[in-house]
C-alpha cells in the first residue's frame, strides 16, 4: 500500500533514481580520468545515500499521521540524555564521550554529527517555547534549551552555533512583533551565558578558541586549555576580531569550484582523491560545502536534480498550515541548510532527509500537531 498512499511517490522515486544514476556516472568518470577507486568507501557512500532515501520514503509514509511525527520529534530530543555529563566531565571522558579530551561527541564518530542533532533538538524546544502560553511548560522548554546549548558549545562546532543563531532569528522574527525582538534576543544572550557558564573549564576555553584562535595559536590542546584561566583568556582577546582559520573555506571553496568546472560530470564519492585534489596545508581535503560536494560527486546533472528536490520540498512546506509544527520545521530546515552550506553531508547525515520528509508529510496530513 505504500505506493498507493504516499502522494507523488513516483516523483520522489524518480528523483532518487536520478540521484543514484548521476552519482554512478560521476564515479565512473572519476575512475576513467584519475583512476579513483576505493570500493569499500564508494560502496559506503552509496549505502549512506540509500539509507537517507529510505528514511525519507518511510517518514513520508508514516508521517502522514501526526502521532508518528510527534514520536520523531521526541526522538530528536535524545541528546538531552547526555545533559548529566555536563556536570560529570570526568565520567564523560572515562566513558569515551569526549574526543581529544576536549570535544564532546557522545556516541558518534565526530563532534559535528552530535552537534547537528543537538542543534535540531534545541530548535524543537525553541519552537515549543514560542508556541506555548503555559509558564510551567516554558520553564521546562527553557531548561532543555540551556542544557542542549551547553552540549552544543562543548562540541566546538561553529556550524551548529551559526545554524542555531540563524534558526532562532528566523523563528523569532516570524513569531513575534518587532518591538519584542529586543527582549527575546536579550533573553537569548542570558540563556547562552548560563549555558556557557556550566560547561567544564576546558570546554569554555575551547569554545572561545574556536572564535579567537590566537588563544591556542592555532594549536588547540587539552594541556594548554587546562593551564590558562578564563579571566586571562578573556583579557587576551579583548580588542581583537574573530577569526576562522581552521579548514579555511576562502581557500578551499575556490579550489572546489575550479575542480567542478574542470570535471562537469563529477568524480564520484571519492572526488577528493583525484590528482587535482583540493588542498589545505599541503594535504588533500574535502570541499566543506554540500552543494560543491554534490557537483563534484555527480556533476551538473546531480546538482539540477537536487535543486529540483529542494524546490519540491519547499513547495510542500509553503502549502502547509502555518501552525506550531510548521514553525519548528521551518527552523529545522533553516538550521539544516546552514549545516549543508558549511560542511558536506550528502552521504553522512541521514537525518536531513528525515526533516525534509517531515515537512512534506505534514502537508499531506489534514491534522495539526498539538
Amino acid at each position: 500500500n505504500i505506493f498507493k498512499e504516499i502522494p507523488h511517490i513516483a516523483l520522489w522515486l524518480k528523483l532518487f533514481a536520478l540521484m543514484l544514476f548521476f552519482s554512478i556516472i560521476g564515479t565512473i568518470n572519476g575512475y576513467h580520468i584519475y583512476g579513483i577507486v576505493d570500493p569499500i568507501k564508494t560502496i559506503g557512500g552509496f549505502f549512506y545515500l540509500g539509507i537517507g532515501m529510505t528514511a525519507f520514503i518511510l517518514t513520508l509514509y508514516y508521517g502522514q499521521n501526526f502521532r508518528f511525527r510527534n514520536a520523531v520529534y521526541i526522538s530528536f530530543l535524545s541528546p538531552l540524555l547526555f545533559a548529566p555529563f555536563i556536570f560529570m566531565p570526568d565520567r564523560a571522558e572515562k566513558w569515551g564521550f569526549i574526543i581529544e579530551r576536549i570535544y564532546f561527541y557522545g556516541l558518534h564518530k565526530n563532534p559535528t554529527t552530535f552537534a547537528f542533532l543537538t542543534s535540531m533538538a534545541c530548535i524543537i524546544l525553541i519552537g515549543g517555547y514560542f508556541s506555548t502560553k503555559q509558564k510551567n511548560q516554558k520553564v521546562l522548554y527553557w531548561l532543555g534549551i540551556v542544557f542542549l546549548l551547553s552540549l552544543c558549545l562543548w562540541t566546538g562546532s561553529r556550524a551548529a552555533w551559526l545554524a542555531l543563531f540563524l534558526s532562532f532569528t528566523w523563528m523569532a522574527i516570524y513569531k513575534n512583533r518587532i518591538g519584542r525582538l529586543l527582549v527575546l534576543f536579550g533573553a537569548a544572550a542570558i540563556t547562552l551565558t548560563i549555558s556557557f557558564a556550566i560547561i567544564p573549564h576546558q570546554a569554555k576555553i575551547m569554545a572561545l578558541d574556536r572564535i579567537y584562535p590566537r588563544i591556542s595559536e592555532n594549536f588547540p590542546d587539552y594541556t594548554r586549555f587546562s593551564a590558562i584561566s578564563l579571566k586571562t583568556t578573556i583579557t587576551s582577546i579583548q580588542g581583537s576580531y574573530p577569526s576562522l582559520p581552521y579548514q579555511s573555506r576562502q581557500s578551499i571553496w575556490p579550489q572546489s569550484i575550479a575542480l567542478f568546472i574542470k570535471n562537469p560530470m563529477g568524480l564520484g564519492v571519492e572526488y577528493f582523491r583525484s590528482a587535482q585534489a583540493i588542498y589545505q596545508n599541503s594535504s588533500s581535503t574535502h570541499s566543506h560545502n554540500t552543494a560543491l560536494q554534490i557537483g563534484l560527486t555527480g556533476g551538473i546533472g546531480l546538482v539540477i536534480i537536487c535543486l529540483f528536490f529542494l524546490s519540491a520540498v519547499l513547495q510542500k512546506m509553503s502549502r502547509s498550515e502555518k501552525d506550531a509544527e510548521w514553525l519548528t520545521l521551518g527552523g529545522m530546515l533553516v538550521g539544516s541548510f546552514v549545516f549543508l552550506m558549511i560542511g558536506e553531508y550528502f552521504y553522512i547525515i541521514p537525518w536531513v532527509w528525515i526533516i525534509a520528509a517531515l515537512a512534506c508529510a505534514k502537508t499531506d496530513d489534514t491534522t495539526s500537531l498539538q
